[in-house]
């Protein structure tokens, strides 16, 4: 079996787009639908469902997937490890994140990494931490940027900031007027804005408003970041959001508030697979988070 051809799959498999794999990979599309067709073929099955208008992945395709995200993981890994004897930083690291971090924090920390380790390919996973804590265990990714802690005893994980969770009301509301900190009971009359389920800032909101004594009023539901603040700022409900999203540009028509009565905060870290350490290449990538932060 073509190591190639399952490094295909896999990239399909992600993106349910043969077209947008292709492009992941930088070959032509072509190139993509033969790899697939040549696996097909040696193993006898189909492995995608391209009768309608999506692609989908058959039921031998995803019996395979996870063994494919495994044999990928374990020559990443042999990689990794020769390139530790050699001392050098080379080769590919994947590196899952959050929504937020990935916008405010990730770039000048990647412009950072890639002066300093030219060799190094990043591919980066964007997901909310349940769905990275379960991309580390299954090796699809080497490590993750998430909230802490993870309660996993097959992740290790290290802090690397923490900051306060602050409720976003529209500009305009009689809330965006009270003396800072604000006690969160303040918001219980008013509908709150969640994030998608596995994110760990809509578990932070329910168990924050509970702690407050009362139980969140939703209005919608399952939002990114970018979509709820501006969802906020139309006046269609609260939120809380963590610190760093209102940190290098401004977010018209929103305001921010510091809360007390329960303080609220969170931690982010980088996690890894316990029985994996990391290469030269991912631990310099985290190093580089570090002075990124401190600066």
């Amino acid at each position: 079996m073509d190591l190639r051809h399952l490094e295909i799959f896999l990239e399909v498999a992600r993106r349910l787009n043969f077209t947008r794999a292709a492009k992941a990979l930088h070959i032509a599309q072509p190139a993509v639908s033969q790899a697939i067709a040549r696996l097909e073929g040696e193993l006898g099955v189909t492995l995608f469902d391209r009768s309608g208008r999506e692609v989908r992945l058959t039921e031998a395709g995803l019996r395979l997937l996870p063994h494919a995200e495994r044999v990928l993981a374990d020559v990443e890994a042999a990689q990794r490890e020769i390139a530790r004897l050699r001392g050098r930083a080379l080769g590919r690291i994947s590196v899952g994140v959050t929504p937020t971090v990935a916008t405010h924090l990730l770039p000048r920390a990647l412009a950072r990494y890639r002066a300093a380790q030219p060799a190094v390919e990043v591919v980066l996973r964007e997901g909310g931490t349940g769905a990275l804590v379960t991309m580390i265990e299954r090796g699809a990714v080497d490590l993750a940027i998430v909230v802490l802690p993870t309660d996993r005893p097959t992740i290790d994980a290290v802090p690397l900031f923490t900051e306060p969770l602050l409720l976003a009301v529209a500009a305009d509301s009689p809330i965006a007027r009270a003396t800072p900190p604000v006690p969160l009971r303040l918001a219980a009359d008013e509908p709150f804005i969640l994030y998608r389920v596995s994110y760990h800032l809509r578990s932070a909101t329910i168990a924050g408003c509970r702690a407050a004594g009362f139980e969140p009023r939703v209005a919608l539901e399952g939002g990114e970041m970018e979509t709820v603040l501006r969802m906020v700022a139309a006046g269609l409900g609260v939120s809380l959001v963590p610190q760093l999203a209102f940190e290098g540009s401004p977010r018209p028509g929103v305001v921010a508030l510091p809360v007390s009565d329960p303080p609220l905060a969170r931690t982010i870290g980088v996690a890894h697979r316990h029985d994996r350490p990391l290469s030269p290449a991912a631990e310099a990538f985290v190093a580089t988070l570090h002075q990124a932060i401190e600066d």
